[in-house]
């Protein structure tokens, strides 16, 4: 609770610097755009549930009479309403507009401007929890992935202090009631699912607990949608599944009771079943199949990805507490499953198609939301294989994210910059080596290393990694790791690498938490 309690703190000291965001917050949308993006926020919550489901909690028709009174001087609007308000603008215009867009950031950043009125309301209201979820997720968009956590806390809080995490200890009394559990019971789960992403990538304590005794699944077949499509019936069982899957293992690592071997049998145990998920569901049939609509096909996409992360994230985390540093066979399985499918979906419709709002926006989600569990992983493990012919396609396909991510960072997502200069670097030192260890011959006693065995690398390996790594290139450069010997320790880097990007506010310099004007990085994407 200590963590729940800080990070509540922090997010009630949140202040945009008016002298570096002046230019940036000034929003200008015509009311006939503003509604536009009020329908794709609505759409995009229709389409990620149940439809309908939030609508029993959410007032739709306030939204959608939101574009004409804002601003009004005779309208007084609850500050909460108004951080909704701008994180749903701003949703629409990365569809409109692109993600990358001036007056998209200046909608996050009004968002932002009205949290602390929001967080000084003296009652917590039915929508907070709404509203702490979708900042949440507007703040990782933006690659404020401190700052996001902070939100989520904030929806955490609102979950325990109202009891939603031990609603269903009691029978709802009539109908109304159970029909508002409905569409409660799947801002917990989404609220858990985001819980369990802090723990498994960015090394954050579990807040919630769940057990399906206090809060029953969410049901896809209500009294509101007693016909769901078979698309609708694949996502919520299976995003059910492996969100409660990860939970539970997640749980038992945390705990008391947890023991070595029986901690790797169970995530092993775990992670094959979340495997079997996309195959018993033919998800990766209906992602090769171009006669269904392409949003739909990315949603699925978004979930496939998901579960793969998801197996990464369970295996790094019981290497971690076991003290294991090798890379297994499935978690590179599962991390070249999302490198695989980000690039598949990179590609649909072609580069000439991808300054469109529709596919970029879901590519962009992709980029920010999965590569860097599965890239790093990958660099782990090409660093610790030393048979070329192994790990070439590996390199190749991180070769093709970096494309991806200048591609990108050059044409919508300015701010996508540093991560592209920082994958292109280590992909130059992964080539590197790769090159050396074909000049040089196997060694007798099997230097090839298996994916879950030796590591034993070239001769001139530091001095290949170093003389390659280009400080310039990264937009943060850690100090280079030493290993006991000391020699200095290329893995050991690559995870600190790993650490300094998810470990920061990529936007830090447009908004403060009391903190020197200094912290934070002085890259500010142009107006587009």
């Amino acid at each position: 609770m200590s963590a729940l309690n800080e990070a509540l703190e922090d997010l009630a000291k949140l202040r945009l610097r008016s002298d570096l965001t002046h230019p940036k917050v000034s929003l200008k949308i015509a009311p006939g755009e503003a509604r536009q993006c009020i329908e794709a926020f609505i759409e995009m919550m229709n389409t990620l549930v149940v439809p309908d489901i939030f609508a029993i909690a959410l007032d739709i028709e306030l939204l959608r009479s939101l574009p004409n009174i804002i601003g009004s001087p005779y309208i007084n609007v609850d500050a909460g309403v108004h951080v909704m308000y701008y994180s749903a603008i701003h949703y629409g215009l990365c569809h409109i507009r692109g993600p990358g867009h001036a007056q998209t950031q200046a909608a996050y950043l009004k968002a932002l401007e009205h949290v602390p009125a929001w967080l000084d309301t003296p009652t917590e209201t039915d929508m907070d929890g709404y509203t702490a979820a979708m900042a949440a997720w507007v703040a990782i968009n933006n690659l404020d992935y401190q700052l996001s956590w902070k939100f989520h806390c904030k929806a955490c809080h609102w979950v325990k202090s109202r009891g939603i995490d031990k609603m269903d200890v009691t029978p709802a009394m009539t109908l109304e009631e159970e029909r508002k559990r409905e569409s409660i019971r799947y801002l917990y789960y989404h609220i858990l699912s985001t819980d369990c992403l802090f723990r498994l990538f960015y090394n954050k304590p579990t807040i919630l607990r769940w057990d399906p005794e206090k809060v029953k699944p969410p049901s896809v077949m209500t009294s509101r949608n007693l016909h769901p499509s078979p698309t609708q019936v694949m996502i919520s069982c299976v995003w059910t599944s492996y969100t409660a899957r990860s939970v539970e293992v997640v749980s038992y690592i945390d705990s008391a009771d947890c023991k070595g071997t029986e901690m790797f049998s169970k995530v092993e145990d775990c992670c094959k079943n979340m495997e079997a998920l996309v195959s018993d569901w033919r998800m990766e049939a209906v992602l090769a199949d171009t006669t269904i609509r392409l949003p739909l096909r990315c949603l699925v996409a978004d979930h496939v990805m998901n579960i793969y992360a998801n197996i990464v994230g369970l295996k790094r985390l019981a290497n971690r507490v076991g003290n294991v540093t090798t890379v297994d066979e499935m978690t590179v399985r599962a991390a070249r499953k999302v490198v695989g499918t980000l690039l598949e979906f990179d590609q649909e419709g072609g580069l000439a198609d991808r300054s469109k709002p529709d596919p970029v926006d879901y590519v962009c989600h992709f980029i920010l939301f999965y590569p860097f569990c599965a890239v790093f992983t990958l660099y782990e493990y090409i660093i610790a294989c030393t048979n070329p012919d192994e790990c070439e396609e590996d390199v190749r396909q991180l070769e093709h994210i970096a494309d991806a991510m200048e591609h990108t960072s050059q044409t919508i997502r300015p701010d996508l910059k540093p991560f592209a200069k920082t994958i292109k670097a280590l992909n130059k030192v992964s080539r590197t080596m790769q090159d050396s260890r074909r000049k040089r011959p196997l060694s007798a006693d099997g230097h090839s290393a298996n994916i879950s065995g030796g590591q034993t690398q070239p001769e001139n390996f530091h001095t290949i990694a170093m003389s390659d790594l280009d400080p310039s290139a990264f937009d943060t450069f850690p100090d280079f790791p030493m290993t006991t010997d000391g020699d200095p320790d290329p893995l050991g880097f690559v995870r600190a690498m790993e650490n300094d990007f998810i470990g920061r506010n990529w936007h830090e310099n447009w908004w403060d938490m009391g903190g020197s004007l200094e912290n934070g990085m002085n890259y500010m994407p142009p107006n587009t």
